[in-house]
């Protein structure tokens, strides 16, 4: 489709795209489409994730909106100002690296740098190479000998030609169980992910001889990038290095797609350490994000927004 095409063509993010829009919906979430055409070409795309309460709008737009030029980014505020009225309008963003018009500069036709970031400061990408042996070099020792380890192992590895909501979600919650930490996915938000990138969602798993499902992985294919989007295993997984052999079935089966990188999403280094060394033991860069920029009508609307932001 026509808004894909641009956001995929502009170098815009999965976060970005129609389908995941969809999937936003289809979990509860209002979201906003909003485009701006010129000689009946799509030049400026914002998908936001949109919340009200009592006429005051607070609205995000997640790895967006893609625009280049400072008028295009005022023609959305503009049009979010028409179209939502209320009592009171925030608007937080994050417009692509590359596609920035404020880098380290003051607010820009009323935007502004945030006090508080929403989404996480760095994230970590894995470079793929057509030889997957050159990516498995460039691993840590550790990294490379725990997979070795693995192998070891009379275990059997798969791309997940039909995976199961119900099965995934009983996977997250022996995870969640043994490792006591939050619910990380709903079978909802499972199911909406299936459906909607059923051809881009690309899963390999990890069983036992006798057909288990110890451990997962999944990524969403969008342009030349894969994003992190599904990983759990359970205390079986652990024990064996499962974990390993299937993050590696993913990336050759990412390779042998041609897509060039990929995303494993923001690291959390003091909290949870485990999570960072194995992303980084992959080879995976840090990557420094875009600063967010903000929009608010209202000063005190615009410091609450930033006091939960910051206690959240």
């Amino acid at each position: 489709m026509r808004w894909d095409q641009f956001v995929s063509n502009a170098g815009g993010s999965v976060y970005q795209s129609f389908a995941w829009g969809r999937h936003q919906e289809d979990i509860g979430k209002q979201v906003l489409y909003l485009y701006r055409e010129n000689d009946g070409l799509i030049v400026a795309t914002a998908l936001l994730i949109v919340r009200e309460k009592l006429g005051v709008f607070i609205c995000w737009a997640p790895s967006g909106p893609i625009v280049s030029t400072e008028e295009e980014l005022e023609s959305i505020k503009l049009s979010l100002k028409t179209l939502l009225g209320g009592v009171a309008l925030y608007c937080r963003i994050q417009p692509p690296t590359k596609l920035c018009l404020h880098r380290n500069k003051g607010s820009t036709f009323g935007w502004g740098k945030p006090r508080r970031q929403l989404s996480a400061n760095t994230t970590m990408v894995l470079t793929l190479k057509s030889d997957s042996a050159i990516n498995q070099r460039e691993a840590t020792k550790n990294w490379r000998h725990n997979l070795s380890r693995f192998a070891k192992y009379p275990l059997v590895l798969e791309k997940w030609e039909k995976p199961c909501a119900k099965l995934v979600r009983e996977l997250y919650t022996e995870m969640e169980i043994s490792k006591a930490i939050p619910i990380q996915n709903s079978e909802l938000i499972i199911n909406s992910l299936l459906e909607h990138f059923a051809n881009s969602l690309l899963i390999y798993r990890c069983m036992t001889t006798d057909g288990q499902t110890i451990a997962i992985r999944g990524a969403i294919t969008y342009g030349n990038t894969a994003y992190d989007i599904l990983a759990a295993a359970n205390k079986v997984a652990r024990s064996c290095y499962a974990t390993y052999g299937t993050f590696w079935a993913l990336v050759q089966g990412l390779a042998k797609q041609e897509i060039r990188y990929y995303d494993l999403g923001g690291v959390d280094i003091k909290n949870n350490p485990g999570v960072f060394n194995f992303k980084k033991g992959t080879g995976a860069k840090l990557v420094e994000n875009q600063n967010e920029l903000e929009y608010s009508s209202s000063k005190l609307l615009c410091y609450l927004v930033n006091c939960y932001v910051g206690i959240r």
